[in-house]
């Protein structure tokens, strides 16, 4: 817990500012005669004091009792958890010996999570170490890359439509963990940015604010990865099917307005920009629009009824990509720079 003292600022011989440091502080810190102290002025014109003691590496670790995770997925969900919240070392232990099932629930999980590898392996203790260095992972670069692979997944559901191809929709699927493996990594290094400022200004973060603007961004992208590979299982469903041109037509307009919004929401991240930002969240009563035909269009559709369920499982999910480039664009809305900012 934070303390706060009040101390009495004293001006010396020469005219300097001086402040007596707290003792207990000074020792904890093993601070000596001659030592030097980097201090920073903040943002709202509070200062920093680092001592020596914060330059040096502090592993995070942080512990997994199986006893309480007995469920494999639960394990999984936990060491997901850990990674993403900046821990160096997750450390699992049990009781008893660990089962080989769980050894294998770990190293299934291993493969979901970037740069992470098993360190140590004992009865009743396994050691997982992540290897990541944050200031390689500039978080511009990850948002490009990410943005990137989403417009290719929607791009080639887009030609599995046209061109009736079922080796596109394929490739959407194979695309998710990719992408989920990306957004961890995104929320991770947001973490250490929030932690560290150093770190923050290595990955590009200027502003605190900005870390949860990416948080946010980065759930979003991580709901149009699932709802990507959820749209191509529903095109495996129609590859074989009879679709009513009208339906056809307007599916592909509706997919196209869609690209179109991620296009906008994508840059507007990239680049700050809030006139694409606006310009997308305007452009989702043309979505609506079209989801209202369809849904006409469905009505006059005779016949087979998966076919017609799984038509609209993928209009829904389109207009649920609409929502998630719409939830971009807002949080660029909600974290952009003030023109003019005044601490008062």
């Amino acid at each position: 817990m934070s303390m706060v003292e009040s101390r009495k600022v004293q001006v010396g011989a020469g005219g300097s500012y001086l402040l007596v440091l707290p003792k207990d502080w000074a020792k904890k810190m093993g601070l000596k005669k001659g030592d030097r102290l980097d201090v920073a002025v903040e943002e709202d014109g509070s200062l920093r004091v680092a001592p020596p003691i914060a330059k040096k590496l502090i592993f995070r670790e942080a512990e997994l009792e199986l006893d309480s995770l007995s469920n494999p997925k639960w394990l999984d969900r936990c060491i997901k958890a850990a990674y993403m919240q900046g821990y160096d070392v997750i450390a699992i232990t049990s009781k008893d010996r660990i089962p080989q099932e769980v050894k294998k629930t770990v190293r299934a999980s291993i493969l979901d999570l970037v740069g992470m590898e098993v360190a140590d392996i004992q009865s009743g203790r396994m050691v997982l170490r992540i290897l990541v260095d944050p200031v390689k992972f500039p978080l511009t670069e990850l948002k490009e890359r990410t943005f990137s692979l989403l417009l290719s997944m929607i791009n080639d559901l887009i030609l599995s439509l046209e061109k009736k191809e079922e080796s596109y929709i394929h490739d959407v699927i194979d695309r998710e963990e990719e992408v989920a493996k990306l957004y961890r990594l995104m929320v991770r290094q947001s973490v250490l940015a929030i932690r560290d400022k150093e770190v923050a200004k290595a990955i590009g973060v200027e502003r605190l604010e900005d870390n949860i603007t990416n948080v946010m961004i980065a759930r979003d992208v991580l709901r149009l990865a699932l709802l990507s590979s959820r749209l191509a299982r529903s095109m495996l469903i129609l590859k074989d099917k009879e679709i009513p041109s009208e339906v056809v037509k307007y599916l592909l307009e509706m997919f196209k307005e869609v690209s179109s919004m991620l296009n906008g929401a994508f840059h507007s991240a990239s680049v700050n920009d809030q006139v694409f930002a606006h310009s997308v969240i305007d452009s989702m009563d043309k979505v609506r629009a079209l989801d209202d035909e369809i849904m006409r269009s469905l009505l006059h559709v005779s016949g087979d009824m998966e076919v017609a369920l799984a038509l609209n499982m993928v209009v829904r999910d389109l207009r649920r990509m609409a929502g998630c480039a719409v939830a971009i664009a807002d949080s660029v809305i909600t974290g952009s720079t003030p023109l003019i900012a005044k601490v008062k």
